[in-house]
This record gives structure tokens, sequence and C-alpha cells, in this order.
């Protein structure tokens, strides 16, 4: 083995690896990588150390054993001060730098139910080597992340390359493999219908960072959940108006439900502080909005507007003749959006209504834990209730009774 530096470079996805790869060439790396990567760099011209020449045993078992080996993990976890003679005498490389990322098994779910094909996208060895590189930041500098590329190579040629530069990338690869490892586990909750497990984890992804929480001296962050297949708050459209705050997301989000009773009439709802201050289905849109403002006119001022249809230019008229913070609708004609955006202020909020993600649950933070429960999707029919007065509800009145009992549910 030669003596020299090494970085060993694994990735299904490859933007960016040949430009990066060709620098650590420049600064006197040698490459060490498994057969996919491999064969992809030297297509392009990357000098490039196959892993299989180094250990001197081929990738076996359909390419499910590559890099689990002695000669690979002892290069990467030994220590400066404990381990060097050790090293020398196995003829180890020293590898100081691990690119990896892993097999995309979130899109194979997303993408099939093919079980086969979804258990050959858990990766294995992608892990085991990221892990290993972070546990050992003392030494060595751990890349999970293709946008940090660049950062990377300008770290090294500037000398920079500080323990607390390489702490902050392990730390990024151990919370990239606690949420790998989180989807996995949830996807297999999911198969086995397994809906409270003795231990489990919750896969978060950061959507964006907020101005802050629900007070000013509080920081905040939306993140989303990966499997989540319906159109959640991670997917919602803003068409104008200023970023949306914490306490926006959470009327936003009641709104959704609420839309979601109704998506086939003409309904609007108007949210305050996580409450129905408003609600009505009318014969038109604007009718729809007109009873809800009536409902309470003065609790509406500064409200989240959401309607179940398409929100036309003569709804979009009368909205702006009060103070809102969001409009909602599932879409918006163009010359509605124009007036709406008269109100600089005014978030606009294009949603889509299907329902909600069956197994999702309310998660609630309480000191030292989280409480978790089923979403409340029912949808009961009043006519199917037990009337205990003498007299049976008849006609308008059951109608009544149910718009009442869809909108109740939502009051906290």
């Amino acid at each position: 083995m030669k003596n020299g530096k090494y970085a060993i470079v694994s990735v299904y996805d490859k933007e960016g690896i040949i430009e990066f790869c060709k620098e650590l060439n420049f600064l006197g790396y040698y490459i060490i990588s498994t057969s996919g990567t491999y064969k992809f760099l030297k297509e392009n011209g990357i000098r490039s150390i196959e892993v299989s020449s180094i250990t001197n045993f081929p990738e076996i078992l359909d390419g499910r054993v590559k890099t689990l080996h002695p000669l690979i993990h002892g290069g990467i976890l030994y220590r400066e001060s404990y381990h060097k003679d050790e090293i020398s005498y196995y003829g180890i490389p020293n590898i100081d730098i691990v690119v990896v990322n892993l097999y995309p098994f979130e899109k194979t779910v997303l993408e099939t139910n093919d079980i086969e094909k979804i258990v050959e996208n858990i990766d294995i060895g992608g892990p085991t080597l990221l892990r290993a590189a972070a546990k050992n930041f003392e030494r060595v500098i751990a890349i999970v992340d293709k946008n940090d590329y660049n950062f990377v190579l300008e770290t090294l040629k500037s000398g920079n390359n500080t323990l607390e530069f390489r702490l902050n990338l392990a730390t990024k690869v151990f919370n990239y493999i606690a949420n790998y490892d989180a989807i996995i586990s949830s996807f297999f909750n999911r198969y086995t219908s397994t809906k409270f497990p003795s231990e489990t984890a919750i896969p978060l992804r950061k959507f964006s960072d907020l101005r802050y929480g629900e007070n000013p001296h509080q920081s905040a962050s939306l993140y989303v959940i990966p499997l989540i297949d319906s159109e959640g708050l991670g997917k919602i459209n803003v068409l104008g108006g200023k970023e949306l705050s914490y306490n926006n997301i959470l009327d936003i989000d009641v709104s959704i439900d609420i839309l979601r009773n109704f998506a086939n009439k003409n309904f609007c709802c108007i949210i305050k502080h996580n409450n129905p201050s408003g609600a009505g289905v009318g014969d038109t849109l604007l009718d729809a909005y007109v009873k809800a403002l009536n409902c309470d006119s003065i609790s509406a001022f500064g409200g989240i507007v959401g309607f179940s249809q398409k929100v036309s230019k003569v709804v979009a008229e009368e909205i702006v003749k009060n103070f809102y913070e969001v409009i909602i609708a599932p879409d918006y004609e163009e010359s509605a959006v124009e007036i709406l955006r008269t109100k600089k202020n005014l978030r606009i909020v294009k949603v889509n209504l299907l329902p909600t993600y069956q197994e999702s649950f309310d998660i609630r933070g309480v000191n030292g834990g989280l409480l978790l429960q089923d979403k409340d999707l029912s949808s009961e029919d009043i006519v199917n209730c037990q009337v205990v007065s003498n007299r049976k509800p008849e006609g308008k009145e059951i109608e009544d009774l149910q718009f009442a009992w869809d909108i109740v549910k939502f009051v906290k």
C-alpha cells in the first residue's frame, strides 16, 4: 500500500463528485471507491483505486458486501496516538476523508410497493462508513452532503482543517444517519401495522427556519415528516405576502383540516388562535364568506380565511375590505391574486385539499417527552346518532346539526 493520504468515495448521487475528486487528486489524495462510483470516476478521467484491489477480496452477494473489511474500516477508525504501529504493520491505508451518500430508500418507498426492491435500497455499507468516520472526527473528515464539497475544499486549501470543523461535519452525519434509519423504521412500522412501538424515532426534515416562534423571544423551524405522501404543509404554495410565521402555520394547519371536510361545497372558515371564529356554507363562495364573517366580525380581524373552492375576483374584492393575515384556497383566479396582492403583507396560500395521510399522528411536546395520538379523521353522520329527546330533528335541523358537528370538532 502506498504511503500517503486516502479518501474513500462511495456515492449514489454523483452530482458534483467529479469536480470534487479532481480537486482531491490535486491536493495529493489517493481515492478509493466502490464499483459503481469507481466506474463513474474512471469514465470521467479521475484516478481512483477500486476497493477490491485494497482488500484483495471481490464485492460479493450482488454488491451487498463491498467495504465491510478491516483494511477499510481500520484505515478510518485508527487513532493517531494509539494505533499507528498497528496500521503500519498490517499495511492499512491512512483514510482521513470519507465521502458517502446513501441508497434512496425514501424515494423507492414513494415510487413502488415492491417490498423486495424497497429492502434492497436499505443501505448497509454507506451508514457504516459514515458512522465510523464521524466517530473518529478527531482525525477524519466525514462528508454526507454534496453541498459541502466546495466548503471542504476551501477549508483544506486554507489549512483550517480544525477539530471544530470536523466535529461539525460529524454532527451533520449523525443527524443524517439517524433520520435515514428513522425513515426505515417508520416504513416497517407502517408495513407491519405497528402503531405505537415500545421504541421508535420520528424522521424529520427541516423545511424552513421561521422568523421566531409563538413569541418573538422564541426561535422556531418548520420540519416535515418523510413518507407522508399527502399534500402537507411542506408542499403549500405561497403566492404573495410576507414570510409565514409560526402562528400562521398553526392556524393554516387547522384551516386545512376543516376545509377537507367541506371540499365539495362552497365553504369558508375564519380561524383565530387555532379556533374557528366563523364558518359558513353558501350557494356561492361569496355567500359562504359573508356568513363566516358575520359569525364574529370582531374576531375575524387579523385572522386566517380558508376557502374550499377557487377564489374569484368577486370574492377577492370583498376580502381586501378587511385585515387578514392569510388567505388559503385550493386555487385562485389570476385577477383575484392581483387584487389580493394589493395588500402587501397578506399571505396568499394555495393548498391541495386531498385527504390527509391516513396513518399520521397528532404530536404534542410535554416536559421530557411527546404525546402521540391518532389524528382525528372521523366523520360521523348525525342521522346515525342516538336521539335522546322526545322529538327527533328533521330536514334543515339535521343539516344544521351536521354542520355544527363538523365544525365543533375543531374547537379547542
